[in-house]
């Protein structure tokens, strides 16, 4: 096999092949601005199982929110593949180290030893997400400069 079609293979792996549409951005803003309203009421609606450490969470899932926010809304008007896997990067690392608090913090009061556990395994499925997602990000990134 020709060097050069396998280097073709795994560039089209990694090549944006579905042009999102714009309606898909504007769920995104709209989700995330309830989310951003939700995080930073919890601890107002006295809820029995979020505790007070939450505080020590929150800033980190603002700034991951807001960027994500700005992020989607900015793909609204532009959202080229390069341009797109170069702005999904530093919400990717956002992501990862919002979920590695949330684990690390772990501001949820969970009485059944079970629960906790599942809670925990979702936030290192969600910390193990977010690497891949970043790394895909990036090396898409890479894939469509080098193409231009």
């Amino acid at each position: 096999m020709k060097e050069g079609n396998s280097d073709s293979k795994v560039k089209d792996l990694f090549r944006d092949k579905k042009k999102p549409q714009k309606s898909q951005f504007i769920a995104a803003v709209i989700a995330n601005l309830v989310i951003l309203y939700i995080a930073n009421n919890l601890l107002n609606w006295n809820l029995s199982f979020i505790d007070n450490s939450f505080l020590q969470v929150l800033w980190i899932l603002n700034i991951f929110l807001i960027t994500a926010i700005v992020v989607n809304f900015l793909f609204i008007f532009y959202s080229k593949g390069w341009f797109r896997n170069l702005l999904l990067i530093p919400v990717d690392l956002l992501g990862l180290e919002t979920a590695y608090t949330l684990f690390s913090v772990f501001p949820f009061i969970i009485n059944n030893l079970i629960m906790e556990y599942l809670v925990k395994f979702i936030l290192l499925i969600f910390i193990i997400g977010s690497f891949i997602s970043l790394v895909v990000h990036i090396i898409k990134f890479i894939c469509s400069v080098l193409d231009r």
